[in-house]
């Protein structure tokens, strides 16, 4: 239930909430530099009955390609001046 920790905890900067037909909530969370997110369900968010259906941790790497081409700009953007 890590996802739910950091929730309560507010440990993350960007935050979505989906809600279900059945009526529970997919909540995803992330915190920049981290690496990771956390996406979890759950039935009576902050309610007295609060039941967390699924829980996962993903980890989230940036393409090497896509680190090449930063590097890149960043080595581009140095040199014009």
């Amino acid at each position: 239930m890590k996802g739910l920790h950091k929730l309560y905890t507010g440990d993350f900067n960007n935050m979505s909430v989906e809600v279900q037909p059945d009526g529970s909530r997919v909540v995803t969370l992330s915190k920049s530099g981290e690496g990771k997110v956390y996406r979890f369900r759950v039935k009576d968010l902050y309610g007295p009955n609060e039941e967390v259906l699924e829980d996962e941790e993903i980890k989230v790497e940036t393409p090497k390609h896509v680190k090449k081409r930063v590097k890149e700009a960043m080595k581009d953007a140095t040199t014009e001046t």
